[in-house]
């Protein structure tokens, strides 16, 4: 068995030994896949001896879960305690994770599509390329969580959530930049604080979300529903606009360099003045003009 192959079937084992004893050591789990993976050439005469600590109280965890690479597909993890664990490029798709602690754990390259997620507490975790696709999040908090580094350039799809649910879910100061949304339901969601700067936000579903001092500067809105949403403090400059539904949206300013088009859904005290304050680009679509003085997007971090 080659080295790789060797940590491959240690990380398989992490996942299967943290089912089995989810109250177990992290050390204990480590050591006892890597003990059995180094004896796989070898016919078992008795159970290895790292095994024996599987049982031993796993007191306040002072190491974090290692289940990186883990397959754990369609596992019930219903409210398992994975608080900082390193879950980087797992494989939980499918898994159930309803209340689970998932506080501070590091999900990069983690896929979890169509995982249950309903509930569960994500704050400030690492969820930077994780996969997320079709997931159900709806009531969790990922408050703080971040999906890039600090300076990075997003020149690619920062965390894929592509259609997933977030039905009142908290997104507060989440750092979302350069997210694939697009079909997500966020209806009823707190994004305040929260910077989607670039986000691809397609076709998602906004209605009635907390979107105070929300950044989505040069998002794509493109048929987005922002029906009956409260629009005062959302950061909008250069974002496309082209068949977003904004009618009875409340408090909205035409956000400067904004692309819009006939499909576009406007409050009605902006039908007539949009017309008067924007360009037309290009056959049907239209672009509002400058003026820092109609939006204060100029002035928002990003």
């Amino acid at each position: 068995m080659t080295h790789a192959e060797r940590e491959a079937h240690a990380a398989a084992l992490r996942g299967l030994l943290y089912l089995a004893c989810p109250d177990a050591l992290p050390s204990a789990i480590d050591e006892t896949a890597r003990a059995i993976t180094e004896c796989a050439d070898q016919t078992p005469l008795a159970p290895v001896p790292e095994a024996a600590h599987l049982t031993d109280p796993p007191g306040d965890r002072p190491v974090p879960l290692d289940l990186r690479w883990a397959d754990l597909s369609g596992a019930d993890l219903t409210r398992a305690n994975l608080h900082g664990a390193d879950v980087h490029s797992a494989n939980l798709n499918g898994a159930n994770l309803t209340h689970a602690n998932l506080r501070n754990a590091k999900l990069g390259y983690a896929r979890l599509i169509r995982a249950d997620l309903s509930n569960a507490t994500l704050i400030r975790a690492n969820l930077r390329h994780t996969i997320l696709n079709g997931a159900n999040l709806n009531g969790a908090d990922l408050s703080g969580v971040k999906s890039t580094r600090s300076g990075e350039p997003l020149e690619r799809t920062s965390v894929h959530m592509r259609g997933a649910t977030l039905r009142g879910s908290n997104l507060s100061h989440a750092e979302l930049r350069a997210a694939d949304l697009s079909g997500a339901d966020l209806s009823g969601a707190d994004l305040s604080g929260a910077n989607l700067l670039r986000a691809n936000l397609d076709g998602a579903n906004l209605n009635g979300a907390n979107l105070n001092d929300t950044v989505m500067v040069l998002a794509n809105l493109k048929g987005a529903d922002l029906t009956a949403t409260d629009l005062a403090h959302l950061a909008l400059r250069s974002a496309n606009l082209t068949g977003t539904r904004l009618r009875r949206a409340r408090n909205m300013r035409l956000p400067p360099g904004a692309t819009w088009d006939e499909r576009t859904e406007w409050p009605a005290e902006l039908e007539s003045v949009v017309f008067e304050q924007s360009d037309e680009v290009s056959p049907g679509l239209y672009r509002v003009r400058s003026d820092p003085t109609l939006d204060r997007s100029d002035i928002v971090p990003v």
